[in-house]
């Protein structure tokens, strides 16, 4: 896979390495300290209270060196759903269903294109909303962006139609087992309560993303030399120039056929089973992938007949995934080197004690941006969840606000700058997948950020004044 890189801009991966370096020094400076931590259902979540200073553990040049290792370890889970979906879909790609439907929806949308992508980015955000889907829409973002480009945007348009939508979904959950579900288990709350003020903070944080994109996708469409990745989508646009039937002929992948519309068919299926087997089952990672796998399996005996040419689609699918993954292994480093350098609680503790020195209007505010920090160090999931609301809970008792508006708090900052920071790894291997710069992505995405940070505070201020409950 290759990556779209500016001229005279670093790799991603050497920003990675320099946030793990970052991070790495960190430990020689901070001082440390940790929280005593229970079991609570398979996690481990921090006692309030309980912090307490210990000796650092400074990390050097050998656990700076086996850093990566230790972040593929961890992220592992990930890796292997990452590999798995990015096989199924090119066995998908290989039929040629997807390239025949992406031409036909353009041509179906000519002169409606404006509808197709805030239709893309509230349907993936739904997906971070209710079953936490983050990671897990990487590979497809190899089919929107294509998409996106025939329509007449670019790959930003792409990117922001699918991963950053899943993202914006994931801050304003309101059914998310992996973040909301966690975090007011760990604050004592009922599971899932609060539900109708939450519906308005993801219909107002999804809204704002959408007018946001379409604002900038318009301008594209005017002025296609005015996007900040003109020159790379070059590539994009010469695929689908050559997949274009000659004037006048029908070429094989030109128009849906029978094949083609089985395999779609097969897609559509596996995504409707997957809300209600997260929902209702309690799917994560594993069943994901093993759903993924069946899938490509299925798509290849219907569209491409044979076992051999499926797995070669598939082999060369997952190494097409190598760079994506690799960058999301690599990112767990910057937590690696806190955590086991006894710094990570320190930060936490530092955060939370900055917190209780405003009054509640403000330390609600200040809450939330200390999330928006901890979500920098920490990837976006149940981990923040376990680690940061345990601490935040009884803060929030001290200061005369409710348990729900601290999870509230919580929820808007796990993983709100995740978009926006190079360090990153979805984000980064979003970027890479799509063949977006890195560098006018990040231009673009802080604008936003700053704009959904506002945003985020004002939903916050009728909660605090309102005593939101349960509390």
């Amino acid at each position: 896979m290759e990556t779209a890189e500016t001229p005279g801009r670093p790799h991603p991966l050497v920003i990675l390495a320099a946030a793990v370096a970052a991070a790495a020094v960190a430990t020689f400076v901070l001082p440390g300290g940790q929280y005593q931590r229970v079991d609570m259902n398979g996690r481990l979540v921090a006692v309030a209270g309980s912090f307490r200073s210990v000796p650092r553990q400074p990390q050097g040049l050998a656990a700076l060196a086996l850093a990566p290792f230790n972040g593929l370890l961890e992220a592992a889970d990930v890796i292997a759903l990452l590999f798995i979906l990015g096989g199924a879909l090119a066995v998908v790609k290989e039929t040629g269903a997807l390239s025949a439907g992406i031409r036909r929806a353009a041509r179906l949308l000519k002169g409606r294109e404006a509808v197709m992508v805030p239709a893309l980015m509230a349907l993936f955000a739904l997906g971070g909303a209710v079953f936490g889907m983050y990671e897990g829409v990487l590979p497809l973002v190899g089919v929107v962006v294509p998409l996106a480009v025939a329509m007449g945007y670019d790959s930003i348009v792409g990117v922001s139609a699918c991963y950053l939508a899943a993202a914006l979904g994931f801050c304003g959950a309101f059914l998310n087992p992996f973040t909301l579900g966690v975090a007011q288990e760990a604050a004592g709350l009922p599971r899932f309560s609060g539900m109708g003020y939450r519906l308005v903070v993801w219909t107002v944080m999804v809204g704002t993303g959408i007018a946001y994109v379409m604002a900038y996708a318009a301008r594209v469409k005017r002025d296609p030399k005015s996007s900040g990745a003109y020159e790379s989508d070059e590539a994009i646009r010469r695929g689908l120039q050559a997949d274009d039937p000659a004037p006048g002929a029908q070429a094989q992948g030109s128009d849906l056929t029978a094949r083609h519309k089985a395999v779609l068919a097969l897609l559509a299926a596996g995504l409707a089973v997957l809300p209600v087997g997260v929902v209702h089952h309690g799917w994560g990672v594993k069943e994901l992938a093993g759903l993924s796998f069946a899938l490509g399996a299925a798509c290849g005996l219907v569209g491409i007949g044979t076992l051999g040419a499926t797995a070669e689609a598939f082999v060369a699918g997952c190494r097409g995934m190598a760079a994506a993954a690799l960058l999301v292994g690599v990112a767990r480093g910057v937590r690696i080197m806190l955590d086991s350098g006894l710094v990570m609680d320190t930060i936490l503790h530092g955060l939370a004690a900055a917190v209780s020195s405003f009054p509640k209007v403000v330390a609600v505010q200040v809450m939330f941006l200390a999330q928006c920090v901890v979500s920098m160090l920490i990837p976006p999931g149940a981990a923040q969840a376990a680690a940061s609301m345990p601490v935040m809970a009884p803060l929030a008792d001290h200061l005369g606000v409710t348990r729900q508006t601290a999870v509230l708090a919580y929820q808007l900052g796990d993983g709100l700058t995740a978009f926006a920071v190079p360090w990153n790894g979805a984000t980064l291997a979003a970027l890479s997948l799509g063949l977006v710069p890195i560098w006018p992505w990040f231009k673009w995405a802080w604008k936003l950020q700053a704009v959904l940070v506002a945003v985020c505070m004002a939903l916050l201020l009728w909660p605090t004044l309102a005593g939101w409950g349960p509390g």
